[in-house]
């Protein structure tokens, strides 16, 4: 790629541009590309590039590879909210009562019998390791 842009070859998918004080970042997966920056470089990156390549835009990214972005008045913020809603309605946790103790019946499973405990597990440890980002732009 031209203009400017440096590519590492830890990460073959990035794109870094750093004009004045500001940066540009392109990220490409397959036949998809995020951009990153201030608007005005974001404006002039999309110009060139679709001098460049067809393409369409998009405008700004909600979903990738299953991480939520929301696009706050300066900011950005990446969470799992989805990912989190489905592990636990996967788990029945959805309909557990928070704080609330009591003696497991003789003839129940500690879990409840539609969890399998291994997989709760995994899940859960997968997203204690991830955590909500807000990226100040």
């Amino acid at each position: 790629m031209n203009d400017g842009y440096v590519n590492k070859q830890v990460c073959l998918c990035v794109f870094i541009k750093r004009p004045l004080n500001n940066f540009v970042i392109i990220t490409v997966y397959v036949d998809d590309l995020k951009l990153v920056g201030t608007s005005k470089d974001i404006t002039n990156v999309a110009t060139y590039l679709k001098n460049e390549f067809e393409m369409k835009d998009l405008r700004k990214i909600r979903f990738c590879l299953g991480i939520q972005v929301e696009n706050l008045s300066s900011d950005l913020f990446v969470h799992q909210l989805n990912y989190t809603e489905k592990v636990l309605d996967r788990f029945h946790m959805d309909r557990s009562n928070l704080l609330t103790i009591r003696p497991r019946k003789e003839d129940e499973d500690a879990l409840g019998p539609e969890v399998h405990y291994l997989c709760a597990i995994s899940a859960l440890m997968y997203l204690s390791t991830t955590h909500d980002l807000i990226l100040h732009l």
